[in-house]
């Protein structure tokens, strides 16, 4: 209603990490529709993103490991992480819609700086959670956005549900969806 008294015609919610809100409004838009207001409700979610969940994992176990003072585990599990870094770069087409997300050795990607747009806390990469915005774009992709919610719950929960971007390449496979950043605290860095 708010939206609406301020002369909009469309609104689009993301909550952070789910979309329990999806269904209420879902239906109050419908409701809205029925009585005339041509009103668009654009459903998303704000998801906690992390590069690599495989990556998150060995992070927690070598934390584990250091306050146990397990050195030869210590060893492993850092060798195990170091392996698993890998740049990434977004391929764009003429429209600068991204069409495809691969590995680099030269690319660069900031998606939150918490140092600045979250005070107080600490850089801990077992903890640290990026965020970006997922938007279907169609109701296949409203699917897979709902399929995607649910692997951050059962596959990345932490704390918080977490996704990574290979999860989210597959998800956006065929167009469906769209990624934007979100929680920007300073200017982009490329490198």
């Amino acid at each position: 209603d708010f939206v609406r008294e301020n002369g909009m015609d469309s609104w689009c919610l993301t909550n952070h990490g789910h979309m329990n809100s999806f269904a209420h409004a879902w239906l109050y838009n419908e409701k809205l529709n029925k009585a005339g207001a041509n009103f668009k409700f654009v459903p998303g979610c704000e998801m906690y993103v992390h590069p690599n969940l495989e990556a998150w994992k060995l992070d927690y176990e070598i934390q584990r490991a250091a306050k146990k003072g397990d050195k030869d585990a210590l060893h492993k599990l850092r060798d195990q992480r170091e392996a698993l870094v890998t740049p990434l770069l977004a391929i764009t087409d003429v429209d600068d819609e991204t069409i495809d997300i691969t590995k680099a050795s030269d690319a660069g990607v900031t998606v939150e700086n918490e140092e600045e747009t979250k005070s107080g806390k600490f850089y801990d990469p077992v903890r640290r959670r990026h965020h970006l915005v997922v938007l279907p774009k169609t109701s296949i992709g409203l699917q897979r956005l709902f399929h995607l919610v649910s692997r951050g719950y059962k596959e990345g929960f932490y704390r918080f549900p977490r996704v990574d971007y290979k999860m989210l390449k597959e998800a956006a496979e065929g167009g469906h969806l769209m990624v934007s950043s979100a929680c920007l605290g300073g200017p982009l860095c490329y490198e």
